[in-house]
């Protein structure tokens, strides 16, 4: 099985990025107050990372995306390594 393709995953990710911003703030602020600094988080379904790129912006945290799809976890490795690039450059 391989999940969603790749061009819907592509337009889940940039739907998920605006739609779920609130939403994943929220969560990312709540695994703060819950994991502390260099705690681990599991995201079961992660679709293409953007929940993870949201608590990795805000925490020092290890985390970890599961998810069924191929192409949304092709997308969420290149969105989690855009982090890694902005912090490159600040």
């Amino acid at each position: 099985m391989q999940g969603i393709p790749r061009g819907s995953s592509y337009v889940y990710s940039l739907l998920a990025s605006k739609i779920l911003k609130s939403i994943y703030a929220n969560v990312s602020d709540e695994v703060k107050s819950k994991v502390g600094i260099w705690g681990r988080v599991l995201d079961v379904g992660c679709g293409t990372g953007s929940l993870i790129v949201n608590i990795l912006e805000k925490n020092k945290v290890y985390a970890i995306g599961l998810n069924i799809s191929k192409a949304m976890i092709e997308n969420a490795v290149k969105n989690i390594s855009n982090i890694g690039e902005k912090n490159m450059k600040t």
